[in-house]
C-alpha cells in the first residue's frame, strides 16, 4: 500500500544568492476529484495488488503541494478566502502502476480545469510516467515511481500554470 505521502523525484537544490528567483503564482485550488474507476487499488506487481492511500484526498493535496517547488504557490479553497489568485480544479482519472518481467512502471493522468464562475471553463490533461527495473517490488520502490510520475506530470502543470499567471499580470 502507498502511503499517501509525496517526495520530489531530486531533493531541491539551493538557489545561489546571484540568481534572481523565479517568477511565483499563486493558485487556488477549489475542487480535488478522484474520479478513477478502483481509486482502491493502482495495480498489481510481481503478483500483487499495489493499493492507493485509504486517505485518496489527504494524498492528492500531497501531490499538489509538490507545486510549491516549482513555483506555483497552491491553497486550497477552505484554506483561505477567495482573491485574484488563478482558479482550479483538479480531477484524477488514472494512476497505475504495472510491471513486464524486471520492469516496471506507473502512469498518472489529470485533469486541471480553469472555472469561469459558475461555468466549468477551459480544462487540460496533463500525463506522467516513470518506469525502471524492478527490484524487490517493495513499497518505498513502489511509491517513489508514482511519486516520480506525478513529477512528471507536476512539471508539465506548473509550466501552464507560470504562464497563465503571467497572463494575469
Amino acid at each position: 500500500m502507498l502511503n499517501g505521502s509525496y517526495a520530489e523525484r531530486v531533493p531541491e537544490q539551493p538557489r545561489p544568492a546571484s540568481r534572481r528567483p523565479l517568477p511565483s503564482c499563486r493558485v487556488r485550488i477549489e475542487k480535488i476529484a478522484d474520479t478513477r474507476g478502483s481509486p482502491e487499488l493502482l495495480g498489481v506487481v510481481a503478483g500483487r495488488a499495489v493499493r492507493a492511500p485509504a486517505d485518496v484526498d489527504a494524498w492528492l493535496r500531497n501531490v499538489l503541494r509538490g507545486l510549491e517547488t516549482r513555483s506555483v504557490h497552491a491553497v486550497f479553497a477552505e484554506e483561505s478566502a477567495a482573491g485574484s489568485e488563478l482558479r482550479v480544479n483538479f480531477e484524477l482519472q488514472l494512476a497505475s502502476v504495472t510491471n513486464i518481467r524486471a520492469n516496471k512502471s506507473a502512469n498518472v493522468q489529470f485533469i486541471i480545469s480553469y472555472p469561469q464562475g459558475t461555468a466549468p471553463g477551459e480544462s487540460k490533461a496533463y500525463r506522467g510516467m516513470a518506469a525502471g527495473t524492478n527490484w524487490a517490488s517493495g513499497d518505498g520502490e513502489l511509491q517513489r515511481l508514482v511519486d516520480h510520475a506525478f513529477s512528471d506530470a507536476l512539471d508539465r502543470v506548473a509550466s501552464d500554470l507560470l504562464g497563465r499567471c503571467a497572463a494575469l499580470g
